[in-house]
């Protein structure tokens, strides 16, 4: 099982850096090369990145439940951002972990999939859009 490492976003670059993260490449590398195109292009979507990568996935059916010992991209509301949304990866394969751009970084907000977040920045995640299921 490939170990899916947590990597903090930069500004505005949450679909990016969790490419990176299911990648394993720095953030960095995956923002200056996709992320430009990815904001600005209307047909320019996560599966060309994907595509490009070689990263095996498939579009999720918005009438499937999410599975254990799997990963999903997926997007959510932002906490930080009102009105925007935000991307983040859910991770069935060892239980439930949610590995969320914006963990770690000053004041911002993050999701976690515990009932009582523990910290004032954490976030219980309660609802979310299934975006694709990858395979890493």
């Amino acid at each position: 099982m490939k170990v899916i490492r947590h990597q903090k976003q930069g500004k505005m670059d949450c679909v990016c850096t969790c490419i990176a993260m299911i990648s394993g490449i720095p953030r960095r590398v995956i923002s200056r090369k996709y992320h430009n195109r990815f904001m600005n292009e209307n047909d320019y979507d996560i599966n060309n990145i994907l595509d490009e990568l070689n990263i095996k996935y498939r579009k999720y059916d918005p009438n499937e439940m999410i599975k254990l010992n799997c990963v999903y991209l997926v997007t959510v509301p932002s906490v930080n951002m009102l009105g925007w949304f935000h991307q983040i990866i859910i991770d069935t394969r060892e239980g439930f972990k949610i590995l969320d751009p914006n963990r770690g970084l000053k004041g911002r907000k993050y999701y976690v999939f515990r009932s009582l977040p523990k910290g004032k920045n954490q976030i219980k995640l309660q609802a979310w859009i299934t975006d694709y299921e990858v395979y890493i």
